[in-house]
């Protein structure tokens, strides 16, 4: 069960890149150090003016602040979630992720002792 929910998307936001050959949109929301980020992605088969991107990535932005709650509150271990609107067919997928620390290996020896005063 994920702790987020994923929000539909506004009908305006949706007309609009589908004019402009948007095939989806991807919202990357970073966090874990008491900073949350978010940072949209717009896939399309053509490239976009940077224009309509920069446009379009301030209208998401907008909205996403308003119905996504993400603080990026925590104890400095990374982590977030993946928002994909898929309009080629039409799902939505939501990813949670974080980084956890791990033991990868461990070496012991026997105790040595520099004899040379520095």
């Amino acid at each position: 069960m994920s702790y987020y929910e994923i929000q539909p998307l506004p009908a305006h936001i949706y007309r609009e890149a589908l004019e402009h050959n948007i095939t989806g949109i991807r919202l990357n929301f970073e966090g874990g150090s008491d900073e949350g980020n978010l940072e949209i992605d717009l896939e399309s088969d053509i490239d976009l003016p940077p224009i309509i991107y920069e446009e379009l990535d301030d209208k998401i932005q907008s909205w996403a602040d308003e119905v996504y709650e993400f603080s990026g509150a925590g104890e400095g271990i990374p982590y977030g979630f993946k928002v994909f609107y898929n309009f080629t067919t039409n799902k939505v997928i939501l990813t949670e992720w974080q980084y956890e620390y791990a033991e990868l290996d461990q070496q012991k020896i026997d105790l040595s002792l520099d004899k040379n005063e520095h």
